[in-house]
């Protein structure tokens, strides 16, 4: 699974001399996911959305490619990401004037992110990783891609997208 090391990494709480570079995402362990059903979108909108997998495919998908790196260290270069963009899903639902912030939940994470950021092409709900359906580990059936943003900003088994002013 390692492809190569170089630079510098926090392991275990003690700085080490190594970056791990790993081919495919790694899966970390999380001992109770959230049972996904589908994708809220509400808030400060005009008109509510909810969205099941069969919808989230059938919208215009969006393809990202990027390196995926953690806050630990390890990075995961060339990762391709391919779902629907945050802006389409946005457009859909119209944000109110005083819209500010999109707020990314799934289970108990979630990521905040300003309007301007959330419409950025790159900020996506991932269907698909490298060409396969978004493996439940690695958050599937969806998870958010915040861009070139490093790994807890992208939100695992993304649940609700909520607008707030």
């Amino acid at each position: 699974m390692i492809a190569n090391v170089h630079g510098l990494n926090l392991c275990r709480g003690s700085y080490m001399d190594i970056h791990e570079t790993y081919e495919q995402l790694p899966v970390m362990p999380v001992k109770d996911p959230p049972v996904w059903s589908s994708l809220v979108v509400n808030g400060s909108v005009d008109r509510s959305l909810v969205l099941d997998s069969k919808d989230l495919s059938m919208m215009p998908q969006s393809m990202f490619t990027a390196d995926f790196e953690c806050n630990d260290g390890w990075i995961s270069p060339g990762q391709e990401w391919e779902g629907v963009a945050v802006s389409y899903i946005l457009e859909r639902v119209e944000l109110a004037q005083s819209a500010q912030n999109v707020e990314f939940h799934g289970g108990m994470h979630c990521q905040v992110l300003k309007v301007e950021e959330a419409l950025d092409p790159n900020v996506i709900v991932a269907l698909r990783l490298n060409g396969k359906s978004l493996p439940a580990d690695n958050g599937g059936p969806c998870r958010l891609i915040a861009g070139r943003r490093k790994g807890p900003a992208h939100v695992k088994w993304l649940q609700a997208i909520v607008v707030t002013s």
